[in-house]
């Protein structure tokens, strides 16, 4: 079993402070002042660098340890080794940070401070998660949650139903780990928390994919990539990047699982974040195993390994040990294989055994009958109080009833003054009254007028948007000037947004008709302006240098791309997928050619039920790590034969009773039971269809197919 990323929250003390050390350090040091001015000081003071300069945090903590014991002063006690404890979870050292937090505990408890007894036992519980210590993590864990929901603190509570998730998924119970994820993920819903809900999606893509459940486990992961990328959360962004990765990897996808490792590595190197740079290193050594670069495996496998020796990570060790297991086993150093194979079984059985696994589900059976009792108890008080009022009501019935006669007098008096009281009250009312409609009309005025400039501003916004789009459909080819070359042919072209990354693209040079169907990267507004730039390239390579063999434009359109790119002092890796032809009539038969970039060609001949499928380049137009000449390939076709030029929008697209993508296996089937109708009818079942799968779902990419008949 793989070690995947998850996701903790930690309830730290560190905050942000705009206020200058050296005078937080002078304010400490002034014995003039009250202690609690100058522990606040020291406190603010090692706050500051707990994640900065952890080693410095602990320094002034220890000082704010000294002075609050030689003052008797529990609270900064307990602050100063929360802080502690904090600042070694940052430094990796975790036995340290649970050393702290215990002595926190402790002080805390005295204290009777609830709020931070539940923060604390959830650091504890993270602590224990990343030794291995699962039914002690449970244990805090629920220990934190019954505080909280003592107090209805739904964001705590929430974030530590994802922490008992990740505990029960790391136990292989991923019914328990998807309740208490999805009960998460509807309380981030309900507090409009962004962060939290694209945890919980990155918490269900994880534990999918430990089900095996592979398009459930993407579809998860590309939700919360989108909204991480949106919060600008780069450090989400690459956790679902690396998981991702790991995904491709497993399902022999090894081109996208590097691209999504390299990035993901690329951020990570920048941090000192040890956990996720050894699960990196774990997954680029795994990835080096299918490639049988075994040495550089046993690199990679050996760093995380001696991370997570160093810092006692149980996980991220027998990870490790499986990967090194074979890479050696590669190699045919059986001793070797056989030494990190063991110790893979022994961490194996320590981790996951049904003993552990059972004490876990108890605890929490315990967990649910304690509260159902506490419940239970808090009803029949209740009842019991509700009785003993309603006695108590009737006894002072019984004694108004005994002051009637008496009171009359006196209650008419007091009726009276109310009213003459009331009078005065309702004239002062009608004043305050005539004052806030006049102080409501000019907030309403005011309100009108940013109403009015939001609409102008969002229409300049419509109008630029519209007006990219006519730039982008005067770079089109006009279908009738298409349909004039190829009577039999249709062109479904579909943006996600107004405008598109995807174009379609023809020419005619003496008796060569050129076609095209390109992908850019991107849609909306970026894609559209690679899309003018790759559309400009491809008319200079056809036009002005003459060439007209596929796979020649592409070279020519690549080198057109890159200088383009080139002339600022940035890297731009923007590019296209494509797949581009050439017909030629001769005689009876036709000349095709056919070149592709990452995407294919697919050949339906007369009277076929097979597409035969040529496969385009593993490599884009634009910058790539392995650059190297595109690849032409040259057909016969004769009449009635149909070819089909597509971006990846189609098959792509999410839909359906599960939210699955269509795939390009039914797409094909769909092209063929279709083929026996004429093209603009074809075009129609298409659209149709990818309309009723789609439902109520947002188009995902946009879609762009060209169909032609010889």
């Amino acid at each position: 079993m793989k070690k995947y990323i998850f996701i903790f929250f930690i309830i730290c003390t560190n905050y942000s402070y705009a206020v200058n050390n050296d005078s937080l350090l002078t304010i400490f040091n002034n014995n003039k002042l009250h202690d609690t001015i100058q522990l606040n000081a020291i406190k603010i003071l090692s706050k500051s660098y707990t994640f900065s300069k952890p080693d410095s945090a602990i320094f002034f903590s220890k000082k704010q340890l000294n002075f609050a014991e030689l003052k008797n002063n529990k609270s900064f006690i307990a602050e100063a080794y929360r802080t502690i404890g904090t600042s070694y979870y940052i430094m990796q050292d975790i036995d340290s940070a649970l050393i702290n937090y215990k002595k926190c505990l402790a002080l805390y408890k005295d204290l009777n401070d609830e709020s931070s007894i539940a923060a604390i036992l959830n650091n504890m519980g993270i602590v224990y998660e990343l030794k291995g210590d699962y039914l002690d993590a449970v244990n805090c864990y629920l220990d934190g949650l019954t505080i909280r929901e003592k107090t209805n603190n739904i964001k705590s509570i929430s974030k530590l139903n994802i922490n008992l998730g990740n505990v029960y998924t790391l136990l292989g119970e991923f019914s328990n780990a998807k309740s208490h994820y999805n009960n998460a993920y509807s309380n981030f819903l309900k507090l409009n928390d962004s962060t939290g809900v694209a945890i919980a999606y990155m918490a269900l893509g994880l534990v999918y994919k430990r089900e095996n459940q592979i398009d459930s486990s993407l579809f998860y992961f590309e939700k919360s990539k989108a909204l991480y990328k949106k919060l600008n959360d780069l450090k989400g962004l690459n956790q679902c990047r690396s998981n991702m990765g790991i995904i491709y990897m497993e399902n022999n996808d090894f081109e996208k699982a590097k691209i999504e490792f390299e990035l993901a590595k690329e951020y990570f190197d920048k941090t000192s974040d040890l956990l996720n740079i050894s699960t990196l290193y774990r997954s680029i050594g795994d990835l080096n195993n299918y490639y049988k670069n075994y040495n550089k495996s046993i690199e990679l496998c050996s760093k995380s390994f001696q991370i997570g020796v160093e810092y006692k990570l149980k996980e991220t060790i027998k990870s490790s040990c499986l990967c090194l297991y074979k890479a050696y086993k590669g190699l045919n150093n059986n001793i070797k294989a056989l030494n990190y194979f063991e110790r893979y079984v022994e961490l194996k059985d320590s981790l996951h055994n049904e003993d552990l696994t059972r004490k876990v589900a108890q605890t929490e059976m315990q967990y649910a009958f304690d509260k159902k009792q506490l419940t239970d108890s808090l009803i029949r008080t209740e009842q019991e109080r509700i009785k003993e009022v309603q006695h108590q009501k009737e006894v002072e019935q019984q004694k108004i009833y005994s002051y009637v006669g008496g009171s009359g007098a006196i209650l008419l008096l007091i009726i009276l003054l109310v009213l003459f009281k009331s009078y005065n009250q309702k004239k002062k009312s009608n004043t305050l009254l005539e004052q806030k409609n006049t102080l409501i009309t000019q907030q309403k005025q005011e309100v009108e007028k940013q109403k009015h400039l939001i609409e102008e501003k969002k229409l300049e916004i419509t109008d630029s948007i519209n007006y990219a789009k006519r730039i982008q459909s005067a770079i089109l080819p006009d279908i009738k000037l298409i349909k004039k070359s190829l009577t039999e042919s249709f062109i479904l072209f579909k943006p996600k947004d107004v405008v598109s990354g995807d174009f379609y693209w023809f020419e005619k040079i003496d008796t060569k008709i050129i076609i095209a169907v390109a992908d850019c990267t991107g849609h909306g507004v970026p894609g559209a302006m690679v899309s003018v730039i790759c559309s400009n390239a491809l008319h200079k390579a056809v036009v002005e240098f003459n060439i007209t063999q596929p796979a020649l434009i592409l070279n020519k359109v690549r080198e057109i791309v890159i200088d383009t790119f080139k002339k600022n002092n940035e890297e731009v890796k923007d590019g296209m997928d494509i797949a581009i032809c050439s017909l030629e009539k001769n005689k009876d038969s036709f000349n095709l050619e056919f070149a592709g970039a990452n995407n294919p060609l697919w050949i339906l001949e007369q009277n076929s039920n097979e597409i035969q499928e040529i496969k385009g380049d593993k490599q884009p137009v634009g910058i790539h790590l392995e650059s190297k000449p595109f690849t032409n390939h040259q057909f016969k076709l004769k009449k009635g034969d149909k070819i089909y030029l597509f971006s990846d929008g189609y098959p792509d697209q999410f839909g359906g009773e599960k939210g699955k993508k269509f795939k390009y296996g039914p797409f094909k089937k769909l092209i063929i039971e279709s083929s026996s109708t004429t093209l603009d009818n074809q075009q129609d079942i298409l659209l149709k269809k990818i309309e009723n799968w789609k439902g109520q779902l947002e188009q995902v990419d946009d879609i762009c197919i060209i169909g032609i008949k010889i």
